[in-house]
């Protein structure tokens, strides 16, 4: 492939699309483990930082309202995490321009 072709394939729309969404599906099929260690690693640190005893039954009192923190916030935590991988790996395609 000559260089002309080179240049267009990679500044092609379609090929651009299909490299992100070959970035994003990896953060996804990364899911369980990144699950695993905020879920067994991280949140029983914050467990105890907090003085809960169980993530599961964590929550705040607001007058008559019990909010359930400790599900949300582990999902919020994962979700994070791949916005973020997400973010830089575009941020690198961005970068990254062919010679």
């Amino acid at each position: 492939m000559n260089k002309e072709k080179e240049k267009l394939h990679f500044y092609c729309p379609g090929t651009r699309v299909l490299v992100v969404w070959c970035c994003i599906s990896r953060c996804h099929s990364g899911a369980a483990f990144l699950s695993s260690i905020i879920n067994k690693m991280i949140m029983p640190i914050v467990e105890v930082i907090l003085g809960e005893e169980s993530r599961e039954q964590a929550s705040v009192l607001l007058g008559d309202v019990k909010i359930m923190w400790g599900a949300p916030l582990s999902d919020g935590l994962h979700f994070a995490v791949v916005i973020y991988i997400a973010v830089i790996t575009h941020k690198y395609l961005k970068k990254r321009k062919p010679e």
